[in-house]
């Protein structure tokens, strides 16, 4: 089974729970894993509405954790790859946390970023067919929009 990680700063919040509900609801998904840049306002109401979520009638199927990224290096800039670093470490004792509930070390991780208006359940399907065939690293493709409104 897999981790989904999305790693995350200053996002849309609305966005960022779409995409953790739709990972969370695919089969092949064990674990979602949020790691956050750092304890800000999008943190707080992220780790807010998940934890809301948690705690419905209609909670998520797979635990959702948060988790804010360990700074690895101190010589180059803080960014996405301390959360992907961070998920790295955390995929591998993943099993061995209790209130993860997992029986057996997870077989394959996810990066996706959480601003990702066009994700959907076949991004991890697509990846998850692509492992399947024997790589080990499955990139996706996709049109970023334009950043600057003119």
């Amino acid at each position: 089974m897999s981790i989904v990680c999305f790693p995350f700063k200053q996002e849309n919040v609305p966005t960022v729970l779409r995409n953790i509900d739709i990972a969370a609801r695919h089969p092949a998904v064990s674990l979602v894993l949020l790691a956050a840049a750092d304890i800000n306002d999008c943190y707080h109401e992220v780790s807010k509405a998940v934890a809301a979520k948690s705690r419905s009638a209609n909670p998520y199927p797979v635990p959702v954790r948060m988790e804010v990224q360990e700074r690895l290096g101190t010589k180059l800039r803080s960014g996405k790859g301390d959360g992907m670093n961070s998920a790295m470490r955390y995929f591998l004792t993943a099993h061995e946390r209790p209130e993860n509930k997992l029986q057996e070390p997870l077989q394959r991780l996810h990066f996706y970023d959480a601003d990702i208006e066009s994700f959907n359940a076949l991004w991890i399907t697509k990846a998850e067919e692509g492992a399947a065939l024997g790589y080990d690293v499955v990139r996706h493709y996709f049109p970023r929009s334009s950043a600057f409104v003119i």
